[in-house]
């Protein structure tokens, strides 16, 4: 039966909120005052009324539960995802609460197990991936019924794993309007027409280097003008869906020097009567669509060529589209939309630091900047790099 009662602990008066919880176990609470107990109690007693029935057994242990949440979600989740959850669990969560059972988990044991973690020397990164993994199987037995409330719920604020808006801005690296210049022009002279073309897309419509990777000539909608992204490729160089689990339509109207690097593409290998060896946008010479890892290595060379610091990557490139956008005055929803954010905070926590003082409603292009001439060139005249790429 539900009640408080007022009992010695440690010396001291203490009241203790005592109940059956919805799964019906019994559940202590010691509180400092009558008050608070009868206010635990009463929050209790209302959870404890709506009686659950979990769809696995209540006694189940973290190992267990853990394989069971993996089977569940795996088809809803792209394989590299079930993969990352896998190797958590079996690496870091379960040598650990492997045998505890699940409804027995409290705060406290993933706290633990977090702090633990640090202390081992795991960077912040890889324990904030550590406890999402928790979190979002915890989150699916509450709604089995094993537990009626996430106990890894709002701990990674308390121990600082997400670092503030401001420090994941600073973070990001974006090249200036003049190095994407040098950028381009020199890989005008070191890189096939495919890749050279790959860049001034990359860096005109900020899309993800799986998205353009993963184009093909029918996706492009040259009355619009707008590409749709309906897929991507991993760096395994498998196919998946993009980010965000669906597609979206990339606007192409204020990217000139994109619509005439893909047109001028297609048009060279028309002229030339290449024979179609691939459905893809971005090929080798095989018909085999170019892995991130061998673009990466042909924009190292070209950073290096051009005396750029080797700290870009592909992804910076992105950054670059969305960094200049929104100094030049661009709406930010549209910045939000092109690059498939799910919402301008987002795009603002991200890239706030470039808002410009006064806001202006004027859209440039990184082709205005830079000269469409550079971007058309760079994939009308380069010079074959040499060799298939896998």
């Amino acid at each position: 039966m539900a009640c408080v009662r007022k009992r010695k602990k440690n010396g001291e008066e203490v009241y203790v909120a005592d109940w059956r919880d919805a799964l019906g176990f019994r559940r202590m609470k010691f509180c400092t005052t009558k008050n608070e107990a009868d206010a635990v109690l009463a929050d209790a007693i209302k959870e404890s009324q709506q009686r659950t029935r979990p769809l696995v057994d209540p006694n189940v242990t973290v190992e267990g539960y853990g394989a069971h949440w993996l089977a569940m979600r795996a088809p809803d989740l792209k394989p590299r995802t079930v993969q990352s959850y896998r190797d958590v669990l079996r690496l870091h969560v379960l040598p650990t609460l492997g045998e505890k059972k699940v409804r027995r988990l409290v705060k406290g044991d993933i706290k633990a197990l977090l702090v633990a973690k640090r202390g081992d020397g795991y960077s912040r990164d890889s324990v904030r991936i550590i406890h999402a993994t928790l979190r979002a199987m915890l989150a699916e037995a509450v709604e089995d019924g094993l537990l009626t409330a996430n106990p890894a719920d709002k701990i990674h604020r308390r121990l600082r794993l997400v670092a503030s808006a401001k420090a994941r801005s600073e973070q990001v690296k974006a090249m200036t309007e003049e190095q994407l210049a040098i950028f381009l022009r020199e890989a005008r002279t070191l890189l096939t027409p495919d890749l050279g073309g790959l860049f001034v897309l990359l860096a005109e419509t900020g899309l993800r280097i799986g998205e353009a990777l993963a184009l093909k000539p029918e996706d492009f909608d040259w009355n619009r003008p707008e590409v749709r992204i309906e897929r991507a490729l991993s760096q395994r160089g498998h196919l998946d869906t993009p980010k965000a689990g669906y597609g979206r339509t990339v606007d192409l109207s204020r990217s000139p020097a994109a619509v005439a690097a893909v047109q001028a593409l297609l048009d060279g290998r028309k002229a030339a009567k290449v024979v179609k060896l691939s459905p893809w946008l971005f090929s080798t010479a095989s018909g085999k669509p170019y892995s991130q890892r061998n673009v990466l290595r042909d924009m190292k060379r070209v950073l290096k060529r051009a005396k750029l610091p080797l700290h870009f990557s592909l992804h910076c490139l992105r950054h670059t589209y969305a960094a200049q956008r929104i100094a030049a005055g661009e709406n930010v929803y549209y910045v939000a939309r092109q690059l498939g954010h799910a919402s301008t905070k987002l795009t603002l926590d991200t890239y706030g630091r470039w808002l410009p003082a006064r806001s202006t409603t004027a859209a440039h292009t990184v082709s205005d900047r830079s000269g469409d001439q550079v971007a058309v060139e760079t994939v009308t005249s380069g010079a074959c790099s040499g060799g298939e790429r896998a």
